[in-house]
C-alpha cells in the first residue's frame, strides 16, 4: 500500500486530523532528523546507525516486520482526552502532515522536511 492509498482510506474513514504519529527515542529521533527520513529498524540496523534497542526486535525480525515504519492515527501519549503517562516508545513525537505531497512514496524510508515535530512526507 502506498502512501497515496493510506491517505485515501483515511480520508474516506473521516480520521481527523489528517495526520499520523511516529513515537520513538531521543538517539533514534537523532538518526532519522540526521538521515532526514523516519527509517526501519531493518535500515537503520543495516546501514549501522544509532538506534535504541527495543524489547520487540526479535518478534519483529521473527514475524517479518523489521523492515517496517510503524505510524499510529492519534497521539497514543493522550487517549480518551487524557494522558495517559510516559509513551513506552519515546519522548520524541514526529507528526506527519497527510495533507502536505500527498503522493509520496513509502518505500524504506517516508523522506522528512521540517523542524522540531513536524515531518512532512515527501517523494
Amino acid at each position: 500500500m502506498n502512501a497515496k492509498d493510506v491517505y485515501d482510506v483515511l480520508v474516506q474513514l473521516q480520521v481527523p486530523p489528517p495526520n499520523l504519529h511516529h513515537a520513538n527515542t531521543v538517539t533514534t529521533s537523532c538518526t532519522f532528523l540526521e538521515n532526514g527520513a523516519l527509517l526501519s529498524r531493518g535500515y537503520v540496523q543495516k546501514y549501522g546507525l544509532e538506534q535504541t534497542p527495543q524489547g520487540s526486535d526479535d518478534i519483529d525480525k521473527k514475524y517479518g516486520i523489521w523492515d517496517a515504519v510503524f505510524l499510529d492515527q492519534v497521539d497514543i501519549h493522550f487517549r480518551g482526552g487524557r494522558r495517559k503517562g510516559p509513551n513506552q516508545y519515546g519522548p520524541v513525537l514526529f507528526v506527519l502532515d497527510l495533507d502536505v505531497n500527498v503522493q509520496a512514496r513509502i518505500v524504506d524510508a517516508a523522506r522528512i522536511r521540517g523542524v522540531m515535530a513536524t515531518v512532512n512526507l515527501t517523494k
